[in-house]
């Protein structure tokens, strides 16, 4: 028994972080009861990202609007904040999940994510749930 926990102690894979992420900086705009900022989309995923700004919105509820390279339509997914950060050490901003965006808007992201995400996070990457964002 030792000797199959060592084993399997020094073949585990690191843990993923659930969804496969592409490094990314693109202007986004960020609407939260009735008040606007702007700030810098980082990070992104399929299921949400880090948007780097100094303050954070004052409610959990936002609706973030920003392009893709190289597509002219922008995306406007509504997401909840799921953490922040004041950025001491590290830029400040905030988290999201993406909770609502259009069925061709999802294809595209998932699109854009597959292809500029580091190829380890891929081999990690978790089926899909059917019918939209997970």
């Amino acid at each position: 028994m030792a000797l199959v926990e060592t084993v399997q102690r020094f073949t585990r894979f690191p843990e993923p972080r659930g969804l496969p992420r592409a490094d990314f900086r693109t202007p986004v705009h960020i609407r939260a009861k009735g008040t606007e900022a702007w700030g810098t989309a980082r990070n992104l995923s399929r299921g949400g990202m880090f948007v780097e700004c100094e303050e954070a919105p004052p409610s959990d509820e936002v609706e973030l609007e920003f392009r893709l390279p190289g597509c002219a339509d922008p995306l406007r997914p509504s997401a909840l904040v799921v953490w922040r950060r004041s950025g001491d050490d590290v830029p400040p901003g905030f988290g999201v999940r993406f909770v609502a965006l259009d069925a061709p808007a999802a294809r595209r992201l998932d699109a854009y994510v597959h292809e500029w995400a580091h190829p380890d996070a891929l081999a990690f990457a978790m089926p899909r749930a059917s019918g939209g964002i997970s």
